[in-house]
């Protein structure tokens, strides 16, 4: 089908109405709220434009579309990890704090359990990194994420088990 037809429009249409804001929250997640706006206008339009290669499924079009949103994400995936790397070394940039002193606490905490995380993230392949976030994220399911993936429920299943299992190690490591 022509990515133009009125079909596709339509599909796509609805599609944006009811998932971009779920497509918008995992790209400003990812890349930051700068970078989301354009990266959802981006992952719309390969929608609209690959919509005859979109197979239907039981799922519907929530994950293919989050696979569209990875595959667009790829292209500034290195800025993506260079951010998680400075954060790691550096934390969170400095802020007044005001306010108890509990507050201070409670801020330095987050900003080191912030680090650790960022710092395990970026040490994770794309594929694994993909799928954690995507499951934790976003809430897709192992199926879900397969098909974002295009991949297998197993691979999936093994890879955010691995994950998982990286990030608790990479934590007790660097508490």
């Amino acid at each position: 089908m022509p990515p133009d037809s009125a079909r596709a429009r339509e599909a796509i249409a609805a599609a944006y109405t009811a998932h971009a804001r779920a497509i918008h929250r995992y790209l400003s997640r990812r890349a930051g709220p700068d970078l989301a706006d354009d990266l959802t206008a981006e992952t719309f339009t390969a929608a609209l434009a690959g919509f005859g290669s979109f197979r239907g499924s039981d799922d519907g079009i929530r994950p293919w579309l989050y696979g569209i949103a990875g595959h667009t994400l790829a292209r500034h995936r290195r800025r993506e990890i260079t951010g998680y790397r400075s954060l790691a070394e550096r934390g969170a940039d400095p802020t007044e704090v005001e306010g108890p002193e509990r507050a201070v606490i409670e801020r330095d905490l987050a900003d080191r359990r912030t680090r650790i995380v960022a710092g395990a993230l970026a040490q994770l392949c794309d594929f694994d990194r993909d799928a954690l976030l995507l499951t934790a994220w976003e809430e897709l399911t192992y199926e879900q994420t397969a098909v974002a993936l295009d991949s297998t429920v197993a691979h999936v299943r093994s890879r955010i088990h691995q994950a998982r299992t990286f990030l608790r190690s990479y934590e007790e490591k660097n508490s």
